[in-house]
């Protein structure tokens, strides 16, 4: 008796295509020239990575020539990054939504405190409310500093969906880049940090030197060894070795947008175009910066 063969199981990369009526070969290209991010080197996505992408792609069967998910590539693994316009897709298209509202807190300046998002789900008896705080989303980008109130609310709206029906393995904008930088950027204590490249071009800009004052001559103590910065949040962790290679590692990456920089100035302006080009990566930038004003200031 003749064994009955079962039929070849589709390519992920064929379902995909076939259900946004696109050829494979043309989809696998979409996806690694304008879906997943290329690193900073030009690099495009393996086949492995985009395979990994569609996998979160067609389980949760969004759209990514809308936008509705796309990705970042880190250190050859990738995080899936879903759009407002995907959230709201996997939560309307739950056959368990039963509406959500939105409430506001504002500070004494009239300024948006807090956003709540309460999500209604015809299983249960009492909604699922989620507040987000401003003083813990906001970023130093362009939206957060136009559009406070949009942008909280989706950081609510997202948040409270994950919880209502379990949505895992999936990122907004946001995280994925906490994840891409292992979410070390340090933030002094006793220093609020202001958004915008404007306040980070004033931080790096060269302050005025005072006049140099003759110094009594004193015998001088043997040099401390130069040791790299390390960040609080790695100090607070343990200093985790590997932790603290990749964040290195990073920062490193900046150093070669500056070598062919001349003077105060360019450099301050190159800070600034690198930190509006990749705003969360702000330390990174500027510890680059300042090495480089360090080597042209000894020349």
């Amino acid at each position: 008796m003749n064994a009955v063969t079962a039929p070849a199981k589709p390519k992920l990369l064929e379902v995909m295509a076939g259900r946004l009526g696109v050829e494979p070969g043309a989809m696998l290209q979409i996806l690694k020239n304008t879906v997943i991010k290329p690193q900073r080197n030009g690099k495009e996505a393996t086949n492995e990575e985009v395979q990994a992408f569609l996998i979160v792609a067609n389980k949760y069967e969004l759209n990514p020539l809308t936008r509705e998910i796309f990705a970042f590539e880190s250190n050859g693994a990738i995080i899936p990054i879903v759009s407002i316009d995907g959230w709201s897709t996997l939560v309307n298209r739950n056959e368990n939504f039963d509406g959500c509202e939105f409430e506001t807190e504002h500070d004494d300046k009239g300024n948006v405190a807090s956003i709540t998002c309460k999500i209604y789900d015809k299983r249960r008896s009492r909604p699922i409310a989620v507040t987000e705080y401003l003083s813990e989303c906001s970023r130093p980008s362009n939206p957060w500093r136009t559009m406070p109130h949009r942008m909280l609310r989706h950081k609510a709206f997202m948040q409270a969906a994950r919880l209502a029906f379990g949505l895992s393995g999936i990122y907004d904008e946001d995280e994925a880049r906490d994840v891409v930088r292992n979410d070390m950027t340090p933030i002094p204590v006793n220093e609020t940090p202001k958004a915008g490249t404007e306040a980070l071009k004033n931080r790096l800009l060269p302050k005025p030197q005072p006049e140099p004052q003759p110094e009594p001559v004193v015998e001088q103590a043997p040099e401390e060894p130069i040791v790299e910065i390390v960040p609080a949040e790695v100090v607070e962790q343990g200093s985790q070795p590997q932790q603290l290679e990749v964040f290195i590692a990073e920062a490193r990456d900046y150093t070669a947008d500056f070598q062919a920089v001349k003077t105060l100035k360019a450099a301050a302006d190159l800070a600034q175009q690198l930190t509006e080009d990749d705003p969360g990566a702000g330390y990174e930038i500027e510890q680059a910066y300042l090495a480089r004003i360090a080597e042209i200031r000894r020349k």
